[in-house]
Parts: structure tokens; sequence; C-alpha cells
């Protein structure tokens, strides 16, 4: 695992800690130079090591705050009695709100890891239907070469047989989700808007019925469509925004 480049922050967190109110400007401008060596430390994030068991010397970290030992020595009693930082095993100076970090950002990571690892039935579910997707032409974004645009559902690309197929049943499946895509689209457009009707979304996809002079429809143009319409309805509030995506879609080789 990559190590994290910078130390989490959080403003509220930082301006609320007790323990930072107790510090003057300056001895927070040391404080925050001294987190910044203790977290970019190559022995172990979050102390002050340069061997895995010799610990920087006083003199060394005053150099590196660029403030007098005398100085350094002064400051540091007062983070060691705040508990603000605390000597380590091997008298090294650490910071234990680094080190928390550190954990939560591993453990978080793991998670992450484990979120992204897509599982061995959706990697094949996925390769299903990218190939379906090319055989039949869903307006997916993959287009029948594979590449580009879809070019919508159309009834008449299944060959004879197909009917009773496999691949049916998953071409079904792919028609429902894009229609319920579209359908979830439209009712966050139009909340109060009643008139969506999935058949005439499936028309339109496959260009059937009043739409075949339209022919096949991308369920992407679909989208485009609705988004167009819906900023009209923002300008000047349409009184049936149904009835004008129908109009549109019927002309919408105009608007490509």
């Amino acid at each position: 695992m990559a190590k994290l480049p910078n130390f989490p922050f959080c403003p509220e967190e930082y301006l609320l800690d007790e323990k930072i109110e107790s510090l003057t400007v300056e001895e927070e401008g040391i404080n925050l130079r001294l987190w910044c060596f203790q977290w970019i430390n190559k022995i172990k994030r979050g102390h002050l090591l340069y061997d895995k068991k010799i610990p920087f010397s006083d003199e060394q970290i005053a150099k590196r705050l660029k403030i007098s030992p005398e100085k350094w020595l002064s400051v540091k009693e007062h983070f060691l009695k705040i508990s603000l930082h605390k000597i380590g095993k091997n008298g090294e100076l650490h910071s234990k709100r680094l080190a928390n970090y550190k954990t939560k950002y591993e453990l978080y990571e793991k998670e992450s890891e484990k979120k992204r690892k897509p599982s061995e039935s959706y990697r094949k579910f996925s390769e299903t239907h990218r190939k379906n997707s090319v055989q039949n032409g869903i307006g997916i974004g993959i287009g029948r070469e594979g590449k580009g645009r879809g070019k919508g559902i159309r009834k008449e690309d299944l060959k004879d047989g197909e009917q009773s197929s496999p691949e049916l049943s998953t071409f079904q499946q792919q028609e429902k989700i894009l229609v319920q895509t579209i359908k979830f689209l439209w009712h966050r457009r139009f909340p109060e808007e009643t008139k969506f009707n999935d058949g005439v979304i499936l028309n339109i996809l496959r260009g059937e019925d009043q739409f075949k002079k339209v022919g096949p429809t991308p369920h992407e143009k679909i989208i485009e469509i609705i988004e167009l319409v819906y900023q009209e309805h923002k300008k000047n509030p349409l009184e049936d925004p149904w009835t004008r995506f129908l109009d549109v879609v019927q002309k919408y080789p105009e608007y490509v």
C-alpha cells in the first residue's frame, strides 16, 4: 500500500481541540511543522526516528524547526505537559494523533479495496452484458461494432429462433433496465407528472408504433430530450411536459 502523502486535517476538530487552544500562535506553528516531520518519517510514521531504535536529538529537532535549542526545550516541555506529544519506548517524540490517522487510513483503504474489487458473478454478468450489447445493438454506449454510441433497440435485429434463446432473456432485462433508468430521470425532473408510460418508452427505444418514422432511438438521446424539455419547463412552465416530450421525440433528428 502506498503511503498517504498528507495527513488528514479537519479544521473544526483542530480549532475545538483544547490542547491546541492552550497553545500560543508561535507554538501552533512549531507544532504543525513538527507534525509534518513526524508524518514523513521513513522509519515510523508519527515518530521522530532516524534509525529503528535511535531518536532524533533535541538539537536536531530544533534545527529542523528553525528555532534555538533553548526555545525548543521550553516548547517541548509544554507539549509533553498537555500530552500533545509523547515520548516513545525508544525515547523518541511521537504524536498519537498522527498514529491514529495512519491506522484509520489503512483500515479505510482495505475497506475501499474490497468495495472496488468486483465479485466473480458481477464480472460474468458484465462480460455477458457487453457481448449482448454488441450483438443486439442496445443503446448503452456500445454500438454494433463494439464502439461509439449505441444504435437503439431493434426487434428486427433478432435472428430467427432467438425468441426462445437465453440471450433474449438478457435482452429483455436490458430493455427493462433502460426503461427504468429513463423513468427515474423523468420523475426527478417532473415529480408531479403522472402520464409517463413504460410501454411508450419501450416503443421509442425500439422505433415501433407511432415512432416507426423516427426509428430506434438510443436511450442517451431520450435522456437528452428529457433534459431539453426540462430546460424549457424551467424557463416557461409547460402545461403538459409529457406531450411536449413525445412531440420532440418525433422530431428528434432536428435536434441531433
